[in-house]
C-alpha cells in the first residue's frame, strides 16, 4: 500500500512540475488524464470487494458497478453478498429500492460509506426506499443473510 501511494504521489509531483512548461489547455487535458486514469486505477481495485456471479446467491443484472437489479429466491440461505458499489475519487448519489419477504431467517440490506455501515429497514409490507450520495472512497451494497428463506429484490439506480 505504501508504494502505490509512493508511486501516486510521484505521478502528482511529475505532473504538477511539468505544468510549468504547458499552456493552460495541455495543463487540463494532462491533469484530466492523469485523474480519470488514477480513478480507473481505484475502481478496478474496489471491484475485487464484490461478490462474483457465480459465487452469488441471488442473480445480479448489472448496468455498471453500482447500479442495478438483484433478485433472490432463498431456502436457508446463510452468506452475503457484496451486489454493488466500488472505489472511486468521484461522488455519485443513488436511490435504493427493493423488497425483503421473509419466511425465515433474516435478511439485511447493508450500505457501507467508508467505515459507516447503515443498515435499511423495510416497511411493513417488506418494501425500503432511501437515496445515498457516495463519495470518494469505498462504497458497497450488501445483502447479509441468516437462514434465510424468503424472496429478496433490490434495485439501484442513479439519482439525478
Amino acid at each position: 500500500m505504501k508504494r502505490l501511494v509512493l508511486i501516486i504521489l510521484s505521478l502528482l509531483i511529475s505532473v504538477s512540475l511539468c505544468g510549468c512548461v504547458f499552456h493552460t489547455e495541455d495543463r487540463e487535458r494532462i491533469k484530466d488524464t492523469v485523474l480519470n486514469n488514477f480513478n480507473n486505477f481505484i475502481s478496478d481495485i474496489g471491484r475485487h470487494q464484490l461478490t462474483s456471479d457465480r459465487d452469488l446467491i441471488g442473480e445480479r443484472n448489472r448496468r455498471d458497478d453500482y447500479t442495478g437489479k438483484y433478485t433472490a429466491l432463498c431456502d436457508h440461505q446463510t452468506g452475503k453478498d457484496v451486489v454493488f458499489g466500488g472505489t472511486s475519487i468521484q461522488t455519485c448519489t443513488v436511490s435504493v429500492a427493493g423488497n425483503i419477504q421473509p419466511m425465515a431467517g433474516t435478511a439485511q440490506i447493508r450500505v457501507r460509506m467508508g467505515t459507516e455501515v447503515t443498515i435499511l429497514t423495510p416497511e411493513a409490507d417488506g418494501s425500503f426506499h432511501t437515496t445515498f450520495s457516495f463519495t470518494g472512497g469505498g462504497n458497497y451494497i450488501m445483502v447479509d443473510y441468516e437462514d434465510f428463506s424468503g424472496s429478496v429484490e433490490l434495485n439501484v439506480e442513479y439519482q439525478t
